[in-house]
This record gives structure tokens, C-alpha cells and sequence, in this order.
């Protein structure tokens, strides 16, 4: 599982604290719309053959001032990264925790997935174990959609809430 808690600065929730509650609650709403905002990049990002990866990504409100975006599937942190001597860390992310995470399931299991997506891809049916062999022995490259939403919504959400701030100092 992958997941990211969009604010949590300490200063930033001393000062949040002081100000009057309709704008602690409008501070609020921006950080939940940012949260969304994340989730919903995320998802259009994300790998998608079958959907499964985008249906695992979701927003939960976990207080006033905070939210948690997560990508629920075992595959989560492969895809993001990458896989064997093909996983790239992120810049600023501590990814090591994922490096060569099972994502469970047998070798069948994993046979049979590649089957399945042989055939969905009209590919001949042959291929699948040489393709599988290939991911088991090199890994996958990475196709970063998650920790990539961290600085577009941080920006826009430090923006919207300097906009609020504006509009009670006028």
C-alpha cells in the first residue's frame, strides 16, 4: 500500500488554530478538495489495463485539516517504482520500504495473469512465458502516477489557500 497525508506542517496547523472558524473550516474544505484533486490525478495516471490499480486509489478525511490519499493494491508500489534492477526511487520519497515488496500470488497466479493480458493485448498466446520469464528475471520499469501528484497539488492548494486568506484581509 501506498499513501500519502497531503498537510501536516506544524507551524502551518499552530497558525491554523488562531484564525476564526469559518475560515478554519474554508481551510479545511481546500485541503479536502486537495486531497480529491490528488486522488483524481492519481487515478488518471495510474496504469490501466484492466482498472484494478485506479479503482484501489482513494481519499479518506482524517481530520479537520487533514486527508490521506492511498493506492490500496499490492501492485501499488511495483508499478510506481519499478521492479528488480529496473526500480527507480523517487527524489524526496523514502522508497526503500518497497524495494522488492512481494505482491503475493503463486507462480501460476502470475502465469496466468500474463496469459490473461497476452490475450488481451492480441499478442500470441506463446509469448506469455517468455514475457513472464523476462518480468521474473529483469522486473518491470517503473510507471510513476502516485508521488508524482505531490508538488501540482501542493501548489494548488497553497495557492487556493492564500486566496482564502486574501479575501478576509480585504
Amino acid at each position: 500500500m501506498v499513501k500519502v497525508n497531503l498537510v501536516g506542517f506544524k507551524q502551518f496547523q499552530d497558525k491554523f488554530k488562531k484564525l476564526p472558524a469559518e475560515l478554519q473550516k474554508e481551510i479545511g474544505v481546500q485541503v479536502h478538495f486537495a486531497a480529491e484533486d490528488f486522488r483524481d490525478r492519481a487515478i488518471v495516471d495510474a496504469p490501466a489495463d484492466t482498472s484494478f490499480l485506479r479503482g484501489k486509489i482513494s481519499v479518506k478525511k482524517t481530520g479537520e485539516l487533514s486527508a490521506e490519499v492511498v493506492s490500496g493494491s499490492k501492485y501499488s508500489a511495483p508499478m510506481e517504482f519499478g521492479t528488480k534492477s529496473k526500480f527507480t526511487p523517487i527524489p524526496g520519497i523514502d522508497s526503500s520500504q518497497f524495494r522488492g515488496q512481494p505482491t503475493g500470488g503463486s507462480w501460476l497466479q502470475f502465469i496466468s495473469n500474463i496469459k490473461n493480458w497476452v490475450k488481451r493485448k492480441g499478442l500470441p498466446a506463446n509469448s506469455a512465458y517468455l514475457i513472464a520469464r523476462s518480468i521474473f528475471k529483469f522486473g518491470v520499469k517503473p510507471h510513476p502516477f502516485f508521488f508524482k501528484q505531490i508538488a501540482p497539488v501542493r501548489r494548488d492548494l497553497f495557492r487556493n489557500v492564500r486566496n482564502v486568506l486574501k479575501t478576509v484581509t480585504k
